[in-house]
């Protein structure tokens, strides 16, 4: 770790994962990510920076990001029974056979030096094609979920 001042990077932390993921039972919760960090002060911050890669869909849900088990981020409303930082309806792509890029970063405030963990998942989706088309033998991808520990 590096001491220095406010607003300087002191740690980072990523997860790279090119496992497929397909979820076509209704109101489920998917953890897609997660990574672990050891704030060295308790006013330190996190940013969050997550990519995903995701085929044609029909979530009825949302995309979360949970500190621990408390959820952060999360959009004023949310989507049929799905709460999250995203929350929506369909994601279509223009045929089965896409993939397309989507993001979200967040700079949380953990005050704490105990061990965090960040969760990246689905919550009450109905559909979702992670890391993978709809297809399925269209291509594939790689996702990535980086926290970054910023001093206070």
């Amino acid at each position: 770790k590096i001491t220095g001042a406010v607003g300087s990077v002191l740690q980072v932390v990523s997860t790279a994962t090119n496992t497929q993921v397909v979820n076509t039972t209704a109101g489920a919760n998917v953890d897609l990510m997660t990574v672990n960090i050891t704030p060295s002060s308790s006013s330190s911050k996190v940013l969050i920076m997550i990519t995903w890669f995701e085929g044609n869909s029909n979530p009825n849900g949302a995309y979360k990001l949970k500190r621990d088990s408390t959820e952060i981020g999360a959009a004023a409303a949310g989507y049929d029974s799905g709460t999250g930082f995203w929350a929506y309806d369909d994601k279509v792509s223009t045929t089965v056979h896409q993939m397309e890029s989507q993001s979200f970063t967040f700079l949380d405030s953990p005050n704490t030096t105990s061990q965090v963990v960040y969760r990246f998942g689905t919550h009450s989706s109905t559909s979702v094609f992670f890391n993978r088309s709809q297809q399925g033998s269209s291509g594939s991808s790689t996702s990535t979920m980086t926290a970054m520990e910023v001093g206070g």
